[in-house]
């Protein structure tokens, strides 16, 4: 599911539940905000752990070079964006 949706889904949910004006205000400001904000997530582990797999995982497309077997393709942090989410690939753990 895509960010936009999600929120959108999560307005809609909020907008015809049965909550009091007060909760609904509340959950629609902290929704906006999150909208907005972006989230900083450092991906770290050992060598072939899958760290750049995840990535290409979460972007549903290759984005981050991926090595074979202990042979490291990332050798320094690299940064990819996904709407408001930015993530950190980093080299194996003791390769760096």
């Amino acid at each position: 599911m895509k960010t936009n949706d999600l929120f959108s889904t999560l307005e809609n949910n909020i907008l015809h539940n049965s909550l009091d004006s007060t909760t609904k205000d509340k959950l629609l400001s902290n929704l906006s905000f999150l909208r907005k904000a972006s989230l900083n997530i450092l991906i770290t582990g050992a060598t072939g752990a899958g760290k750049s797999s995840t990535i290409n995982a979460l972007f549903d497309m290759a984005v981050a070079q991926v090595g074979i077997d202990s042979d490291p393709h990332t050798e320094s942090v690299q940064c990819y964006h996904l709407n408001n989410l930015v993530l950190w690939d980093t080299p194996g753990l003791g390769d760096g």
